[in-house]
């Protein structure tokens, strides 16, 4: 879902390997630099994305998403 709205993240999420938590920190990042630079359109996309994920989450999803833009 992250790079279906966000494919220029696809290289990054590439080198992580499936792995969740580093992709998750990846999409914070991304997501942050958005906030920095005042992209409001972005930032309010990823934060749609986000409330999507986790309406729909897994156990390890929920846990990714809490690490990352909750605590």
């Amino acid at each position: 879902m992250v790079l279906a709205e966000f494919p220029e993240l696809r290289g990054e999420f590439e080198e992580l390997e499936d792995l969740l938590h580093l992709e998750m920190g990846a999409f914070v990042r991304f997501v942050q630099q958005a906030k920095g630079r005042a992209a409001w359109d972005v930032y309010a996309r990823a934060l749609r994305v986000v409330d999507e994920l986790w309406a729909h989450a897994e156990p390890a999803l929920q846990n990714a998403i809490n690490v990352s833009f909750l605590e």
